[in-house]
């Protein structure tokens, strides 16, 4: 009777094991930063019903954390009022952008299909409940929160959109290296890496060259889809690898001063438009 009761225990403790070693190779340990920056005074959360009090708490802290980043690593300011509408699906995701930020049916659709936050004037709108797990959560709202930072320092833009996206996307993959370390490894290189891979099994892979223009952008992101990101996300790190924090900020206040893009592109990071595109185009070749 000992011993039935004895292999019974054994049997549980090995399942047991195994569940565990199955989550934590299906979703590795994070490891958290124990101390935040104070969450900012010119943003405000909004959580629609539906939406967890964890997703919440996600924002907030990749709120905190971008927002240091950004003021501290890029010497940039914030400087108005954002609010952060949290939904918790496709659907509500859609009529918001339709009904309450009188975007066109059409884009709002797309939207909703296509992507999990907008950016819209003072607003950032985010389908948390379509965010897969934590560290997406984290990086879509740093994404997005990049985008208010870089309207406050430069405005309006449509040349180089490569170059905003880009850089909110490598914004996105610092702050969550800044709040977890998995294995130990730095999770820039990791995302680095997954772009890469993305683009290796892209049948067209785009070229900045088609990423220039809002419409441009668009375009190629309705034809396709997360390359297009990825695309501008390796452009921006392998840029960003060789040139200073702070030449992002001179790059935007020259386009709010009224300098042209280019001219401003060259200003900030010391080589053309043109000369930095064949660059990254060689480096996609060597390396894809």
């Amino acid at each position: 009777m000992g011993g039935v009761f004895i292999r019974r225990i054994i049997f549980d403790l090995i399942a047991v094991f195994a569940i565990i070693s199955l989550y934590l190779w299906v979703e590795p340990p994070i490891f958290i930063v124990a101390q935040l920056p104070p969450f900012p005074d010119e943003v405000k959360i909004v959580a629609k019903p539906g939406v967890s009090s964890f997703d919440v708490s996600i924002v907030r802290r990749a709120v905190c954390l971008t927002t240091r980043l950004l003021e501290d690593n890029y010497s940039l300011a914030l400087g108005h009022d954002i609010e952060i509408i949290l939904v918790p699906d496709a659907f509500s995701y859609s009529v918001t952008l339709q009904q309450d930020e009188n975007l066109s049916r059409d884009v709002s659709l797309f939207q909703g299909s296509h992507s999990f936050g907008t950016t819209n004037n003072n607003h950032i709108i985010i389908n948390v409940g379509g965010i897969a797990g934590y560290n997406d959560t984290l990086f879509v709202t740093a994404h997005e929160l990049t985008h208010q930072y870089q309207i406050a320092e430069a405005g309006q833009w449509n040349r180089l959109n490569w170059l905003m996206e880009g850089m909110a996307d490598m914004v996105a993959a610092q702050v969550v290296n800044e709040n977890t370390v998995t294995h130990g490894e730095n999770e820039v290189n990791k995302y680095r890496f997954s772009w890469l891979t993305a683009l290796r099994s892209s049948h067209d892979k785009p070229n900045l060259k088609k990423l220039d223009s809002k419409h441009d952008w668009l375009l190629d992101f309705q034809n396709n889809g997360a390359v297009t990101y990825r695309t501008a996300g390796l452009a921006v790190l392998n840029l960003a690898d060789s040139r200073e924090s702070a030449s992002f900020r001179t790059y935007m206040n020259a386009l709010r001063d009224g300098v042209d893009a280019e001219q401003a592109f060259q200003s900030a990071f010391g080589v053309s438009c043109s000369a930095y595109n064949q660059q990254y185009e060689d480096w996609l070749a060597n390396n894809l």
